[in-house]
This record gives C-alpha cells, sequence and structure tokens, in this order.
C-alpha cells in the first residue's frame, strides 16, 4: 500500500447520489443531486470501522464501511456505501492513532 501526500485522495468513490474521498487527513462525503449535502471527518476522530459484504456486492469487490466516529458536529455513525476493497480500508495504516490503539499502545 502507498502512502500518499496530504493532497492525493486514497479512495475515491462516485455513485448515484454519494460520492466519498479518502485522503490521508479526513473523509469527505457529497451527498445529493439538486440538493447537496457536503461533510467532512478528520480521520483521528474514529473509533471504530466495520466493513459490510452484502450478497449483491460482493460480485464487485465492494462492500459499505461503517465508521463510528466521536465528531460532535456530524452524525456518530457513517455509512460509507460501494468501497471497493472494503476490508482493506477498515484496517489501519501503520504508524497512526488507530493502528496504536489496535495494538495495545496508548
Amino acid at each position: 500500500m502507498c502512502y500518499p501526500c496530504p493532497d492525493t485522495p486514497v479512495t475515491h468513490v462516485s455513485g448515484l447520489y454519494t460520492e466519498v474521498i479518502i485522503d490521508a487527513e479526513r473523509i469527505t462525503r457529497r451527498r445529493g443531486i439538486l440538493n447537496r449535502t457536503v461533510s467532512s471527518l478528520e480521520l483521528f476522530r474514529i473509533q471504530d470501522v466495520t466493513s459490510l459484504h452484502p450478497w449483491w456486492q460482493r460480485p464487485f469487490g465492494v462492500g459499505t464501511v461503517v465508521v463510528v466516529t466521536s465528531d460532535s458536529d456530524n452524525p456518530v455513525v457513517w455509512f460509507l456505501p460501494g468501497i471497493a476493497n472494503a476490508e482493506e480500508m477498515r484496517r489501519p495504516e501503520p504508524g497512526s492513532d488507530r493502528a496504536a490503539r489496535s495494538e495495545g499502545h496508548p
């Protein structure tokens, strides 16, 4: 896995109504066609990540990533549908705060 510069998207997923961009600092979600809603989540606020793989998404190699956050400005749970390699996205990057927490370091 390559670790990008802060301005380089790691993942960019577009759907009919939802666009998700994950970069080195935040997750940005844009929803809607006529009425647009844009939300951002700082990565350090992530508490838990789960990947869901319904039977109809598995043949396409995508899944839904569920992110539980401590962010008070946005919803506590974010659903990010249509993410390629959703299980890989669930794993923390080495050296991140989440990686340290999952390994038992303070």
